[in-house]
């Protein structure tokens, strides 16, 4: 057989090869050649020459055309049969080039052909389609692990028998598909002359790729309303798959990958309804996921890995920037702010309590940037409600804490200080040191502390911290600063710091007087900070004056017995600004030497001036009393440290070397309870400077044969037992009296004030001004108020004009 070329030869020029010269199908000239094989004539011409054959050639021409035809026919055959090709691609090429060149009705019949035969191929596509479709699967989204990675790894489909399940019918229909769009792929391949040449620039007709696709999207895909079961099966068993890889493996598999690229691309003029199928199926399933994941501790954490696999897979599977971020807006939505009251509830405290880790603390800086942008995304203003759980969160961390000390008895000052350290710096750096979330960490700490049931206990404990860290007790190891802003931190959260003020100046002046701070000037340091915060006023004058007496009687007061041989301290302290100053209820007689060293500072005192000579000097505080005394034993000369009580029984050994009980009791007049005790500290077995006979009246008898390593002894006088028992009992007793006094003190406070400004106004009006201010403090019990208006009704503060209104009395 003769080539083509030969065979449809018209002229050098016009060869069906491409020779030089001659234009191809990448040529940007696609018009037909008007050179014939004689020399044309000089005269111009737009009449087409004819070639110049004879009658035999034409026929020889033409039946070479029809062999060629048929052998594009048969190519066409063989490629929608799915079998091997006979020749190669260059020689079918050149063949539908050749009958494409010859005449341009021919390019029309051949694609005229072409449509025809993918049309009568494509019923056979359609009908393995539909048959797939209405195979009844598991619709399930969950299924066998093991069946599934089976049907993975084997894809050796068998048309006739059922898939088993989601993923086989996927990988079957898209097996389907690939097979026709390979189908198509070839033979546009094949005719690239006539695809490029005639079908891509035509404005009817659509390239061979185009009108196979448009035949499948047609019939499967496209949206025809209810009447397309076939799209809407195909549709639905699409997000099935996507359902199934987000419950099993929480990414997607390849498979899905596939079917989405195919489905995107198959979208070509927007034939299907696929971004709000998608759209509305994703947030759906997310939203029924959030009912099984919601009460996992780690969910929001997981829904943010999820969103961002969600975003990454359509993207990389090329879809659009607007339908990401309409895909991630509403995945939001549906699992964080749709009921985002409960999602707080859920998840906000776990992740705060969980803050320690870097991951947790990214959580909560997304969380708040969420809210910030959801006014933008959802006109829904979640700023105020995640300050309110985050105020919730601290008002329950607050409380937990103080009763599980109360149980516990930790100490809860230390626990305060965490919380409020804590909460202060996830503020600070997960909500970006906003000023609101900062102020509502200190408002919510200061409520819970402030509750009625958490305050007395507060104010106890923190009056017992202070108290047990200048004491040196209760094993409070830290350094002052820490110590103090400790304290600092819970005074700062106290409304009635009044009260606290009150009670610790108690403390304070038992600590001061009996000697037993451990640094005088921290005392100080820590008074300071005090009156700081809360200013100077008439409540808490007696914090100055009592450090001024102390520093006054230390540099002023120690110096008028300069030339007394005895070392002489006196503590001149005014007695209104010292609260609760011990005193023993008893009467003592002095040694002659004590009472002329008194006598005479009494003397210097008053000759200071006339305000001093009108002051009247209180020395029966015995309690306070401290002495040195030298005592000589045979082991040699000791300083006993003692009590004046003590100082005066010893003294009472100078005179003679026993007594009994009854004639030390009379001599120095100290009541028989307190004498056992003082006598028994002195005739203990660590410190015998006395020693006593074992019968009903105690004979004791001056030990000369005492000895002990330590020249300097200071000798305690043991405490009343009953007295311990309830001395924290009463210290409880007398914070919550105090609080509730300043308490009703406040309340009439603020009637009267109220009542002053108006003059007259009806009880309801006064009740809710009132209220107004004091619940800025602590919450107001009504019936309190009531019952203190009439307590100054009754003292005619207040007078009622009738039964519902007052007036005021000047």
């Amino acid at each position: 057989m003769s080539s083509v070329s030969s065979i449809l030869d018209f002229g050098k020029s016009n060869s069906g090869l491409r020779g030089e010269g001659t234009p191809s199908h990448l040529s940007p000239s696609l018009h037909r050649s008007t050179d014939s094989l004689e020399t044309s004539s000089t005269t111009t011409s737009h009449k087409r020459s004819k070639p110049n054959v004879d009658i035999h050639a034409k026929e020889f021409v033409l039946d070479q055309l029809n062999r060629t035809k048929k052998s594009a026919e048969e190519v066409i055959d063989l490629v929608l049969a799915g079998k091997q090709l006979t020749r190669s691609y260059n020689a079918y090429y050149q063949e539908v080039e050749a009958i494409c060149r010859f005449k341009h009705a021919e390019q029309s019949k051949l694609a005229a052909l072409l449509y025809e035969k993918l049309d009568s191929h494509y019923i056979e596509v359609k009908e393995s389609t539909i048959k797939l479709v209405e195979y009844q699967i598991d619709t399930s989204p969950i299924q066998a692990q093991d069946e599934d990675m089976e049907t993975e790894t084997n894809h050796d489909l068998h048309e006739d028998k059922p898939p088993k399940n989601i993923l086989e019918w996927s990988v079957r229909f898209l097996s389907i598909f690939s097979t026709w769009q390979a189908k198509l792929r070839l033979l546009g391949k094949l005719f690239l002359y006539l695809d490029r040449g005639y079908l891509l620039p035509h404005s009817s007709k659509k390239t061979i790729m185009e009108y196979g696709l448009t035949l499948y999207v047609s019939d499967i895909l496209a949206n025809k309303g209810k009447e397309n079961k076939i799209a809407q099966e195909v549709l639905k068993r699409y997000l099935l798959l996507l359902r199934r890889d987000r419950i099993q493996f929480e990414v997607y598999t390849d498979v899905s990958e596939e079917f989405t690229r195919t489905l995107l691309r198959l979208n070509f003029k927007d034939n299907i309804t696929l971004h709000k199928i998608i759209l509305d199926d994703i947030a759906n399933h997310y939203s029924q996921l959030r009912a099984q994941w919601s009460q996992e501790d780690n969910y929001f954490a997981r829904i943010c890995t999820r969103i961002t696999n969600e975003i990454e897979f359509f993207d990389k599977c090329a879809h659009t920037r607007k339908f990401l971020r309409e895909l991630l807006l509403k995945i939001r939505y549906v699992t964080i702010f749709d009921d985002f009251d409960s999602f707080l509830e859920g998840n906000f405290a776990s992740l705060i309590q969980s803050n320690d880790s870097q991951n947790s603390k990214q959580l909560l800086s997304r969380l708040y940037t969420l809210c910030q942008s959801s006014s933008d995304d959802y006109t829904l203003e979640t700023i105020p409600m995640l300050l309110f759980h985050w105020g919730s969160i601290i008002e329950r961390s607050v409380e937990n804490t103080i009763q599980a000390c109360k149980s516990s008895g930790e100490n809860v000052l230390l626990k305060l200080n965490e919380i409020a350290t804590k909460y202060a710096a996830i503020a600070k750096e997960n909500f970006k040191d906003d000023e609101v979330f900062q102020f509502e960490s200190r408002s919510s700490f200061h409520k819970a502390l402030n509750e009625r049931s958490n305050n007395s206990y507060v104010v106890f404990q923190l009056c017992r911290f202070c108290d047990a860290y200048f004491k040196g007790r209760g094993n409070i190891n830290m350094p002052f600063e820490e110590f103090q802003n400790t304290v600092l931190v819970v005074f700062k959260a106290l409304s009635n710091k009044r009260d606290f003020t009150e009670l610790y100046q108690k403390d304070l002046s038992k600590r001061l007087l009996i000697s037993r701070t451990t640094d005088f000037s921290k005392e100080k340091d820590l008074a300071d900070s005090l009156l700081d915060i809360i200013g100077e006023n008439e409540d808490n004058v007696g914090l100055q004056v009592m450090f001024k007496d102390l520093v006054q009687s230390r540099e002023v007061y120690s110096s008028l017995l300069s030339s007394s041989p005895v070392e002489f301290t006196p503590l001149i302290l005014e007695k209104n600004h010292w609260p609760d100053i011990p005193k023993q209820d008893t009467e003592v007689i002095l040694p002659k030497e004590l009472t002329e060293i008194i006598d005479q500072f009494t003397g210097k005192y008053e000759a200071m001036g006339e305000r001093f000579k009108s002051q009247k000097l209180d020395w029966s505080n015995y309690a306070l009393h401290q002495l040195s005394i030298n005592a000589e034993f045979e082991s040699g000369s000791k300083e006993l440290v003692v009590n004046l009580l003590q100082a005066v029984i010893i003294l009472l050994f100078n005179d003679r070397e026993s007594y009994s009980f009854d004639e030390i009791q009379k001599a120095t007049k100290i009541g028989s309870k307190l004498l056992r005790r003082i006598l028994s500290s002195l005739s203990s077995e660590k410190y015998s400077i006395l020693l006593r006979t074992r019968d009903d009246n105690a004979i004791y008898t001056f030990n000369n044969k005492f000895t002990d390593r330590s020249n300097r002894i200071k000798i305690p006088i043991p405490k009343d037992k009953d007295i311990a028992k309830v001395a924290i009992a009463v210290s409880e007793q007398e914070t919550n009296r105090v609080i509730e006094h300043n308490r009703q003190e406040e309340f009439k406070s603020i009637i009267v004030k109220v009542m002053k400004e108006f003059k007259e106004m009806s009880v309801t009006e006064l009740l809710n001004k009132c209220i107004e201010k004091l619940e800025k403090r602590s919450p107001v019990v009504i019936q309190e108020l009531k019952r203190n208006l009439d307590d100054l009704v009754e003292n005619e503060y207040v007078r009622r004009v009738n039964s519902e209104r007052l007036a005021y009395i000047p």
